[in-house]
């Protein structure tokens, strides 16, 4: 073997093996690791570009759901101004009415957007609107909003797209009932046009291929930006929103126009209305590639590309915080506004809660000024006769009077507890008619009877007139000349059918013969029988006498059963 450096005689330079294929492995090597991180950076820019869209879309949607509730909560205290207004005009005198108008011009000009306001009568003809080209309009009874309102628990409504006033146009109509002297007194209206709405989404800066939607849980679309001829949504965001989900995201293709979205929705609290947010996959790959195309060029050129996409890079961070910042800045002064609307919102609840217990307090203070003028009238009066009825007038005054010092000195101005009523009502008639000797027993649920006031106040005047007829005919009842004292039992349960029953029984001598209540016999002509039936008849209750009840006592039993509903 030849020593290293030697070489045989006649035999040329030998050539290094591998020297070539190391060099093309390297080639290889840098092309596959280049190929690798454009690979790498591909992939992460569009998982950033699709994060930052989730971002702006989640951001975007709670903005439009600010902007929505704000708007339907702005208009709900209007419609509440202009059905007072409505129930308080009298539109046949020209000086109120014109003053009525000035109102409703008042009122649009608190809201930025031009919204159009309309008053409606019981028979759905127009009365006033803030519409100068509308002079005549036909009735409105065959509207959708019009029927629903003639239910007295229908509240705001939001009525699905009808046609503008200008061809090719459409509105939303957002509408409260409003009461006159008869019950149902017709519709206050404000119509706002879809137009305005999509105009507000469009000012906001976002993509073009970014949509709005606003629509029912129904799946009733209501507004879309770009427009759309579909009218309800369908495919998974229509399942995801049937259990009621308050928010979420859902990817599918679109029925309106066939484009792929990512769909953000959030559902305003209180209301059957949604907004949703929505971004294509193209939208995404156009970021994708806009952010991409410095980082593929610089890596397909030299190095030096490498460093200049770099520094690009980071300029291209720096830009993407401040815009972050920016919507955190715009989310914060949203959430400020709402905070600021519900504290304002807050307030005015208050404010009426007082005025209620402010109400009812000097219906009570009036109502004890009355008593006290008819004790002064008892006093004065020489006439036994004269001085009955004045103390019967005196009683259902004071019967009424406790309701009301009950409603103020409570925080609930809808019902009373109509137990704790009657407990201080036969103590005070007992107290009233001085019969020391006269035991009235109260019997009520444990849970309690919550009555509706407006139910409440013909109940209360009845109870009275029975428990001081029993109280004034039980002191001649058996037990009472056996020296047992008299009693009187006053009942107040539940019916199975969900009704309600108040039953006044005494131990007296009972009922006199032909007794009939409908005034048709003896006894039941008297004004407080009267009363009676003509309040049992305004509560649609009927009034019963049983017979041979033991355990109710041995005198006259008087029930009065009222409906379900009570």
């Amino acid at each position: 073997m030849n020593p290293a450096g030697n070489r045989a005689p006649g035999i040329g330079p030998v050539a290094r093996p591998g020297v070539v294929a190391r060099i093309r492995l390297g080639i290889l090597g840098c092309a596959a690791l280049l190929a690798l991180v454009l690979a790498s950076s591909a992939h992460w820019s569009l998982s950033l570009a699709r994060e930052e869209y989730e971002v702006e879309a989640r951001a975007a949607v709670r903005m439009a759901s600010g902007h929505a509730e704000w708007l339907l909560g702005a208009a709900e205290l209007l419609l509440r101004s202009v059905a007072r207004l409505n129930a308080d005009t009298d539109w046949d005198d020209p000086a109120a009415a014109a003053r009525s108008h000035r109102a409703l011009d008042e009122l649009r000009g608190t809201l930025p957007t031009a919204f159009r306001i309309f008053l409606w009568d019981a028979e759905g003809r127009l009365r006033a609107s803030t519409a100068p080209e509308i002079e005549k309009a036909p009735a409105i009874v065959d509207q959708d909003f019009f029927e629903t309102h003639r239910d007295p628990a229908s509240g705001l409504y939001l009525s699905d797209p009808l046609p503008g006033p200008v061809e090719g146009t459409a509105m939303l109509v957002l509408s409260r009932r409003t009461e006159g002297s008869a019950g149902f007194g017709g519709v206050a209206s404000m119509a706002v046009m879809t137009e305005d709405i999509r105009r507000f989404y469009m000012s906001l800066g976002f993509s073009e291929q970014t949509s709005f939607a606003w629509f029912r849980d129904d799946g009733r679309i209501l507004v879309r930006q770009p427009r759309t001829e579909i009218t309800r949504i369908s495919g998974p965001l229509q399942d995801l929103i049937a259990p009621g989900t308050a928010d979420g995201r859902v990817r599918y293709e679109s029925s309106a126009d066939g484009v792929t979205r990512t769909v953000f929705f959030r559902r305003l609290e209180g209301r059957p209305l949604y907004v949703s947010v929505g971004i294509t996959e193209r939208a995404i790959l156009e970021r994708w590639v806009q952010r991409s195309a410095p980082y593929l060029l610089v890596g397909a050129l030299t190095i030096a590309g490498f460093a200049f996409g770099a520094r690009h890079a980071l300029r291209w961070a720096g830009a993407e915080d401040a815009r972050r910042r920016a919507l955190d800045a715009l989310n914060a002064e949203l959430e400020a506004r709402v905070e600021e609307r519900t504290a304002t919102l807050q307030l005015a609840l208050d404010h009426k809660a007082w005025l209620l217990k402010e109400v009812n307090h000097r219906v009570k203070n009036s109502l004890q000024m009355v008593s006290s003028l008819l004790n002064m009238q008892i006093r004065s009066s020489d006439r036994d006769d004269v001085r009955d009825r004045l103390l019967e007038a005196r009683n259902r005054v004071q019967a009424i009077g406790h309701l009301h010092q009950r409603l103020y000195q409570t925080d609930h101005f809808e019902t009373v507890d109509f137990g704790q009523f009657l407990k201080e009502l036969a103590s005070d008639q007992a107290l009233i008619a001085g019969a020391a000797d006269t035991v009235c027993t109260v019997e009520i649920p444990e849970h309690g009877v919550l009555v509706p006031i407006d139910r409440a106040v013909p109940l209360s005047l009845i109870a009275n007139e029975l428990l001081t007829n029993a109280i004034k005919h039980a002191g001649s009842g058996a037990t009472a000349r056996e020296g047992e004292g008299t009693r009187v039992l006053v009942r107040l349960e539940g019916m199975e059918d969900g009704g309600l029953a108040l039953t006044v029984s005494d131990d007296g001598p009972g009922l006199p013969p032909g007794f009939d209540p409908d005034g048709a016999g003896h006894g039941a002509s008297g004004l407080g029988m009267r009363l009676v039936r003509g309040l049992v008849s305004q509560l649609g209750a009927r009034l019963e006498m049983p017979r041979n009840q033991p355990e109710l006592g041995p005198g006259a039993v008087f029930r009065v059963v009222l409906p379900p509903g009570t």
